[in-house]
């Protein structure tokens, strides 16, 4: 589908941000998880650690220029927060985009309203709100319902990767878009095994033209199709196109598998010699191959 978690993932280059992570005993549970998950992070957290040292250490790595980009914060767990401090420390970060998580023990210090405060009024202060997300899954946690467990680890850490490529995605500006959606039927879904992975490829195949033609109206109801579609049916299924419900700014091509003329791009099964397994309905591997190569090729063609 459009713009699938892996695909934001991979485009915000999320594992390999050189961020910077600065955090408490909380962070410092999740550390090694941390480091494993993002390759060129630093990960700097220590026990007992509140504002000051976050002020401090803020201000020496930006003296020093080893200060990264993102700058994830995970203080809040020690003491209330003196917002004129954290204000100092966003001052610091600058343009950076700044990830600040909140804190589960807000009954002991009640630190959720001053790093709400900071997200709404910083267009580059996302809250990772652990607190919340972490609700209900006592086995992330010690008995103290503050500390990590491996589990535990493991949640913190994908929510700060999940929150990151989210955010970021959403910053990136609209590029000239050059996905393509290549969507068809039973020819297609053999075609499939012989299509080279690419980013920027979108594949729905159906066995059951209705059932194509249910999931990309679908698709058009949400407005998450791609602006470019390329087909590919069988001749008899070419009768489904008008009811598709494609927006009208979207660009479409069909691959007509058959052996009549069309007004499309014909994949002439004439020109095979024996294209049918002994079934005589599928493609056998050769023509399947074939074929893929002319979607492969007519989709490169799309996003040039």
């Amino acid at each position: 589908m459009l713009a699938d978690p892996q695909y934001r993932e991979d485009t915000v280059g999320t594992t390999g941000l050189p961020l910077s992570a600065i955090g408490d005993s909380v962070m410092l549970g999740a550390a090694d998880v941390m480091r494993e998950t993002f390759v060129n992070g630093d990960v700097d957290a220590a026990v007992n650690r509140s504002y000051y040292p976050l002020y401090n250490i803020t201000a020496q790595r930006t003296a020093d220029g080893t200060l990264g980009n993102p700058v994830i914060i995970g203080i809040g767990t020690n003491g209330p927060l003196k917002m004129s401090i954290c204000e100092s420390v966003i001052e610091m970060c600058g343009e950076r985009e700044i990830f600040w998580l909140t804190t589960t023990n807000n009954w002991q210090f009640d630190n959720r309203d001053t790093i709400s405060t900071l997200g709404e009024e910083h267009d580059n202060v996302t809250v990772i709100d652990w607190d919340t997300y972490s609700d209900g899954h006592s086995d992330w946690f010690y008995r103290d319902g503050i500390h990590l467990t491996p589990e535990g680890r493991k949640a913190y850490t994908q929510l700060i990767r999940d929150t990151i490529t989210e955010t970021l995605w959403n910053k990136l500006p609209e590029p000239e878009d050059h996905r393509v959606l290549i969507a068809g039927t039973e020819d297609l879904l053999g075609a499939v095994q012989y299509l080279k992975a690419d980013s920027g490829t979108d594949i729905l195949a159906e066995a059951d033209p209705q059932a194509l033609k249910e999931e990309i109206s679908a698709l058009a109801e949400k407005n998450i199709l791609p602006e470019n579609i390329l087909l590919v049916l069988r001749e008899s299924e070419t009768e489904i196109i008008a009811g598709l419900g494609i927006p009208a700014e979207c660009s479409l091509k069909v691959i007509v598998c058959g052996s009549g003329e069309t007004e499309h791009i014909l994949f002439d099964l004439n020109e095979e010699e024996s294209p049918f397994l002994l079934d005589g309905l599928h493609l056998n591997d050769e023509t399947e191959e074939k074929l893929a190569s002319l979607i492969q090729n007519e989709a490169g063609k799309i996003r040039k």
